[in-house]
């Protein structure tokens, strides 16, 4: 299942997806989801889609979520 999570997403929202934790679990992962764009106002709708497209599927339980933005200096 996890796999056709992250492929999912993946093809839908063109972000990068892995699993990162938990793999040697039957029943629980940890996936991560990266995401590059020119705004971080931008950035923070794709990873809200993301996130909300994962919340509203039937055979998920989303535990929890974190975001971290990596900026660009000037």
């Amino acid at each position: 299942m996890v796999k056709g999570v992250v492929g999912h997403l993946s093809r839908t929202f063109g972000v990068a997806v892995a699993e990162v934790d938990h793999q040697d679990l039957w029943n629980r992962a940890t996936v991560g989801v990266a995401a590059v764009a020119p705004h971080a106002s931008h950035l923070d709708r794709i990873l809200h889609s993301v996130e909300q497209h994962v919340r509203e599927r039937l055979d998920v339980e989303l535990l929890g979520t974190s975001v971290s933005h990596l900026e660009k200096p000037e």
